[in-house]
Order: structure tokens, then C-alpha cells, then sequence
């Protein structure tokens, strides 16, 4: 459970920081409704969906370090 909690805790910190990256250096209008214009009406479900994509990929990867880690210790290698 500590595992868990750890690695989940590291994917919010990688993923809210890409998100915070991306949202504040967007620099071609990414995540604006409309694209072009002088304000940026932001799209929050993009921004949803670029947070959750890293999201999954931090916690998968570091899911599967673990479990490689850990299956490495339990068989003695």
C-alpha cells in the first residue's frame, strides 16, 4: 500500500507539472475554444485529458518498475 501511495503521489507531482507546462506555454493556442483570437477561452477538457494522459503513463511505467523489482527480489536474482 505504501508502494501505491508513493507512486501515485509521484505521477499527480509529473503529471500536474506537465499540465502547468503545457497550459502556461501555450504558445500556438492548444488548449484555447478559439484558436487565433486575442483571448483564450481555455478548454478544460483538454487539459483534462493531457493531465490524465500523463497521469497513466507516469503510474503505469512506475507500476511496472516495481512490480519487475519486486518479482526480481522475491525469486532471488
Amino acid at each position: 500500500m505504501k508502494t501505491l501511495t508513493v507512486s501515485l503521489t509521484i505521477s499527480v507531482i509529473v503529471a500536474s507539472l506537465m499540465t502547468y507546462q503545457g497550459l502556461f506555454h501555450n504558445v500556438m493556442g492548444e488548449f484555447c475554444h478559439n484558436p487565433g483570437e486575442v483571448e483564450c477561452d481555455i478548454d478544460w477538457v483538454m487539459v483534462l485529458g493531457l493531465w490524465t494522459f500523463w497521469m497513466c503513463i507516469v503510474s503505469g511505467g512506475l507500476g511496472l518498475l516495481v512490480f519487475v523489482f519486486k518479482t526480481l527480489k522475491r525469486t532471488g536474482q
